[in-house]
């Protein structure tokens, strides 16, 4: 992360690449809150409660290829982009989705690369 700082100018910016971008974010969701967890892996589904309103279990498959459980996640967010598998996946444990939901994918984040020749003082 390298901040640029024009000295005398009211104009700054924040030099991050994606991946520090990604830490910074992990860091601040998870900070004093112990219950937020972060896992590496593939979703394989969920299994619905009794009554059939909530995510009973999330199943999950570690990059090993071990089969995990979360049970009773609080939050779960499809981060799949374009291919909005959590709605794939929600079809396929028996939850139906309201006729009026409007699926739709705009990234409000855009990523710019910029080189410049800086004078060395």
């Amino acid at each position: 992360m390298a901040p640029i700082f024009d000295e005398g100018s009211d104009t700054s910016a924040l030099s991050i690449t994606r991946e520090t971008l990604e830490v910074l974010l992990r860091r601040l969701v998870t900070k004093d809150k112990p219950s937020v967890r972060f896992v590496n892996g593939t979703v394989i589904g969920f299994q619905k409660s009794a009554d059939g309103r909530l995510i009973d279990e999330l199943l999950w498959r570690t990059p090993s290829g071990a089969p995990q459980k979360i049970l009773n996640p609080g939050l779960v967010v499809d981060a799949t982009g374009a291919s909005q598998s959590g709605l794939k996946w929600l079809n396929k444990s028996g939850f139906t989705l309201p006729a009026t939901l409007r699926i739709q994918y705009q990234v409000p984040l855009h990523y710019v690369t910029i080189f410049l020749r800086l004078p060395p003082h």
